[in-house]
């Protein structure tokens, strides 16, 4: 469509990379649009990740390979190469997922004239059996975003009093599945929180952001990123110690909703967003290893927080799927030993797929 002289900055940040490198990199290589610049860190690795990146992008320029001698989160290297880069957009990829031949091609071409565009995810488990993710959207012109519609989405960054699956609370949240307008990130110093700072909600926190300062964007309404279910990956294996964490992720939601003026609607959805992340508690809590003694003392500490207390008075479980009303109905009612029974029950079913 004309594109094909716009540059499109890839980043991927890698740490112990080395069963994931020959499929992630053969996909960018294999890039329908070919003008692109790749920048991969190599964030203190200590298995073969350096010499299987030498291998597979020997003598190609558009790749540059950054090492960095400690192991970090991928944040501080997606900040960094956002300044670095040349491309007038940017996209993020993790190295344990891959994408479609034509994922830049396609977003590129949605974005053009826009601030971002998103796509649909494919998720694919560990069984072989594959789902399409479909990030939540507000339309006001077909898979076109004014300025109206770029600021509902904002709102449902924080929280979504409408969702039906919990487990797409942050499904639009992600920095992958999307090209961005690297000008705004570069001219408002936008930059990711370190996940370790927060325990999670950087992507969401960062999109928050970059949203106030989009005018408009779109949507490809296809699974162009394809998200590769990994039970060893950092979102199956979080320590139970992040759930003491989400207040934190909180306090900076309302700190951005105030930076920016935002009304009661928005904290509204942030009462949402901690209710619906009750979910994520627990499977945070039932998949961590910890003693069964431990799971219930952190999630009773949960329980009693300010946050969740306060988001009881006004939350709904209504709106959810009925295979999820009995977990956010035993939430509402502190039936705590229900509500581990029923995560577990949807843990082992989710490890069958």
């Amino acid at each position: 469509m004309g594109n094909e002289n716009v540059l499109v900055t890839i980043e991927v940040p890698i740490w112990n990379g080395e069963p994931f490198i020959k499929n992630c990199i053969s996909a960018i290589l294999l890039q329908t649009h070919k003008n692109i610049e790749v920048i991969i860190h190599d964030n203190g690795s200590d298995d073969k990740t350096y010499e299987l990146l030498e291998k597979f992008i020997a003598g190609d320029p558009r790749f540059s390979v950054i090492k960095v001698p400690f192991k970090q989160a991928a944040d501080p290297s997606r900040n960094e190469a956002a300044r670095l880069a040349k491309g007038e957009y940017i996209c993020f990829l993790d190295v344990d997922d891959t994408i479609t031949v034509d994922y830049v091609e396609k977003l590129l071409d949605a974005v053009i004239g826009h601030d971002f565009a998103y796509c649909n995810w494919l998720k694919v488990f560990p069984g072989g059996s594959k789902e399409v993710r479909r990030a939540i959207r507000e339309d006001d012109q077909g898979n076109v975003f004014n300025r109206e519609s770029v600021l509902a989405l904002q709102k449902r960054i924080v929280g979504n009093t409408s969702l039906k699956n919990p487990m797409d609370l942050d499904l639009f949240s992600s920095i992958c599945g999307k090209i961005y307008r690297r000008s705004i990130i570069v001219e408002n110093d936008l930059n990711l929180i370190n996940v370790d700072t927060l325990g999670g909600a950087n992507d969401a926190l960062f999109n928050f952001d970059f949203l106030e300062y989009a005018q408009s964007g779109a949507h490809v309404d296809e699974p162009l990123y394809i998200y590769l279910s990994n039970p060893n990956s950092y979102t199956h294996t979080q320590k139970i110690e992040k759930i003491e964490m989400f207040p934190k992720q909180y306090r900076r939601f309302e700190e951005k909703i105030t930076l920016y003026n935002k009304g009661d609607e928005y904290l509204l959805a942030l009462k949402y967003r901690i209710f619906i992340q009750s979910f994520g508690a627990f499977i945070i809590a039932s998949s961590s290893g910890s003693s069964k003694e431990r799971q219930k003392e952190v999630l009773s500490q949960y329980f009693d927080s300010e946050y969740l207390k306060d988001a009881l008075k006004f939350v709904s479980a209504k709106t959810f799927a009925p295979i999820f009303k009995p977990f956010f109905r035993a939430i509402i009612k502190r039936r705590l030993n229900f509500a581990l029974f029923y995560i577990n029950l949807a843990l082992k079913y989710r490890n069958k797929r």
